[in-house]
């Protein structure tokens, strides 16, 4: 990629699945220009599974045009930005210039932390679920997806407040609990 961006990547398996982990560094001084038609040739080539973590050194907080930029090459291919804290705090500053950004669905929690050895703050991500699930019936894979909308939520409450909950009460364990709860919806 030049001296436009350094790159290094990673494809993490877990059983039938894989996610492809970007991590990508962006000197200050380097040619915003480049960079730009780096990012975007990259984001065209590694796959609709993916984590792209970096110090990108285009700050989003405040909005910045060049970070403005950055969020719109994302967006563009699907991604979405994942932290909205400042990752770097320093002489009396404050900006967001690191982040990781999702190119598929899921439930995650995420921390930022001092790491008392960097002007940079530590952002940590825990993915704990990914909305969509495949089912294999030969080679055929089928995705299922949930679609969250005003009347989907809508309809959501109108279960849970007309639905029967005895036998979740009746329910000991609570494993059992969650997968009854997690069967009728």
């Amino acid at each position: 990629m030049g001296d436009s961006l350094e790159v290094t990547s990673v494809r993490v398996f877990n059983r039938d699945e894989f996610v492809n982990l970007v991590c990508i560094y962006r000197a200050p001084s380097s040619n915003c220009e480049l960079f730009f038609v780096s990012l975007e040739y990259l984001l065209s080539k590694v796959g609709d599974r993916s984590i792209f973590a970096g110090d990108f050194n285009l700050n989003m907080k405040p909005m910045s045009s060049r970070g403005r930029d950055l969020l719109d090459s994302f967006e563009a291919f699907g991604y979405r930005m994942c932290f909205s804290e400042y990752s770097r705090v320093h002489a009396g500053s404050s900006s967001l210039i690191d982040n990781i950004f999702l190119s598929f669905d899921v439930f995650f929690d995420g921390t930022t932390d001092d790491t008392f050895l960097s002007d940079h703050r530590v952002q940590s991500l825990r993915i704990t679920e990914c909305f969509s699930r495949v089912d294999f019936v030969g080679d055929q894979a089928t995705y299922h997806k949930r679609s969250y909308s005003c009347d989907n939520v809508d309809y959501f409450r109108h279960l849970l407040s007309n639905g029967s909950w005895a036998s979740l009460y009746n329910e000991v364990n609570v494993e059992r609990k969650f997968t009854v709860f997690f069967e009728a919806f």
